[in-house]
């Protein structure tokens, strides 16, 4: 989630953002300790926005975004680009792809457990993974390092199976509802709510 401070701006202030010009997609979650949160969803697709001060709810501001740190740099410039792109009036794409590094881990993490669905031993998909001669010089070795690999590889397809690709999708997880929670306010353009 995008953390900002919110200043007011004009109207015609080239970065102004109005929550009212997003229309439905937008509803704004005013919580106990008086923060706002913007989300903006077409029900396929979310980003949202936490205020530690300022107000969305009186008009166009200017955004002031707290990034902190490289762990999560990359999903806040993402959803930085995402939020750009809603304000330039597109549609709300969906977060980003992986990175070329995770997609090829998802391949691996797949065919390791589509390999266990066929019947296959550990031993077998790792050979058809790493090639024959790799597993025959490190399957039996000092280290255990590649039995592992391929315990955490099926283990990894099983929870994706079992609901895991909702998360890796960006999808809320299931029996969440659509509800506030307690002790939070949710006010859409179209008008006040109490959740």
């Amino acid at each position: 989630m995008l953390v900002a401070d919110a200043e007011p701006a004009c109207r015609d202030h080239p970065d102004a953002i109005d929550v009212a010009a997003f229309g439905p997609l937008a509803s704004v979650v005013v919580t106990d300790d008086g923060r706002e949160r913007l989300s903006l969803s077409d029900r396929r697709h979310r980003l949202q926005l936490e205020l530690r001060s300022g107000s969305f709810l009186n008009g166009p501001v200017i955004l002031r975004y707290d990034i902190q740190g490289l762990r999560t740099l990359r999903a806040k410039a993402d959803a930085l680009i995402r939020l750009r792109q809603v304000r330039a009036g597109k549609r709300l794409p969906h977060g980003p792809a992986p990175p070329p590094f995770a997609a090829k881990r998802l391949v691996t993490v797949l065919r390791a457990f589509d390999g266990v669905q066929a019947g296959a031993s550990q031993r077998q998909i790792a050979e058809v993974l790493w090639g024959e001669a790799a597993v025959e010089r490190n399957w039996d070795g000092a280290s255990d390092c590649l039995r592992s690999q391929m315990q955490r590889l099926i283990r990894t397809g099983k929870q994706l199976v079992d609901g895991g690709y909702r998360r890796l999708l960006g999808a809320p997880e299931t029996g969440s509802g659509a509800s506030s929670p307690r002790g939070e306010s949710e006010r859409t353009a179209g008008g006040f709510v109490t959740g």
